[in-house]
């Protein structure tokens, strides 16, 4: 079985949504922010303020290089998609599967968004518009498969996706 990478938006579910189709394929699941907090040797948080959204993200290519050789359901950060180089080297490994929430569904997932860089200090509401509105082109652009999830339990998103595999 290859890889299946899961993309979209922070609160889309990638991590709850990987870790249960991770069980039920009994393969491994990685989530790239943790692995890339491995790999720096501290927090995401810390890692952004210390040395920006750069470093961060050439960590996060890394992470997306090391998977490829790896049987298991990989979580991806919801910026993944902004290199071409890990969108090429996702879909040459596994279905790329992008879980697709509207704006307000995400906001009411994120609670308070304190714990997301990208969302620290901002009206919660307006950054999640402005990065859906952002990055909608490049998650399409890199799915070979969308799912809606705004009216999915967990449990009806790991069904749709076993169904696919």
């Amino acid at each position: 079985m290859p890889r299946v990478w899961l993309i979209g938006m922070m609160g889309s579910g990638k991590s709850v949504v990987g870790r249960r189709l991770a069980d039920r394929l009994a393969i491994d699941f990685f989530d790239t922010d943790s692995v890339v907090e491995h790999l720096a040797g501290r927090s995401i948080e810390s890692l952004w303020a210390a040395e920006g959204e750069e470093a961060f993200r050439r960590l996060e290519s890394m992470c997306v290089e090391r998977l490829i050789d790896v049987n298991a359901v990989v979580s991806t950060g919801g910026g993944v998609v902004l290199r071409p180089e890990n969108v090429d080297v996702m879909r040459s490994s596994g279905p790329v599967i992008w879980l697709r929430a509207s704006a307000r569904t995400l906001v009411d997932r994120l609670g308070n968004g304190r714990r997301r860089p990208l969302l620290g200090g901002a009206d919660l509401d307006v950054k999640v518009r402005e990065l859906v509105a952002q990055r909608a082109e490049a998650y399409e652009g890199a799915a070979t498969v969308i799912l809606d999830t705004d009216e999915m339990s967990t449990e009806e998103v790991v069904d749709a996706i076993e169904a696919l595999l």
